[in-house]
């Protein structure tokens, strides 16, 4: 929508902004324990207080909320193979990845696991035959 994402652009760049100070701040860094709803600022050295690891906005109610959440194992950005690799082959691998879009995706196993996904036999059609719903 070109009207929302104008002024949605600099919602997130300004979140983004502050999730890195706060990551950058905190003594353990990246490693930065997920805040939770019993966190608060006292119970937290750092500087700038938790850290939320997700961060969920809602333009209905102008609220966002936030909540800790497990690292997708297959994560393009922090998947164990995605670190190991940025590790060994440094910035060449962000080259590779902005030259080949794919790259992250199949060294990660998002491919194989999407790849996967289509061998399940999902029927969803309606059992009744009555294939004119709109939804």
């Amino acid at each position: 929508c070109t009207v929302a994402r104008p002024g949605l652009s600099f919602i997130a760049s300004a979140l983004a902004v502050e999730l890195l100070a706060a990551c950058t701040q905190h003594p353990l860094g990246a490693a930065a324990p997920a805040m939770t709803t019993q966190s608060s600022d006292a119970d937290d050295d750092a500087v700038l207080g938790p850290v939320p690891h997700a961060l969920r906005g809602s333009l209905h109610g102008f609220t966002l909320g936030h909540w800790p959440a497990e690292a997708f194992p297959r994560c393009v950005g922090c998947a164990p193979t995605v670190i190991s690799a940025l590790e060994e082959r440094g910035f060449a691998l962000v080259r590779e990845a902005c030259e080949q879009p794919k790259l992250l995706e199949e060294i990660s196993g998002l491919v194989e696991l999407l790849e996967g996904g289509e061998e399940w036999d999902i029927d969803d059609d309606d059992e009744e035959g009555d294939d004119n719903d709109d939804f």
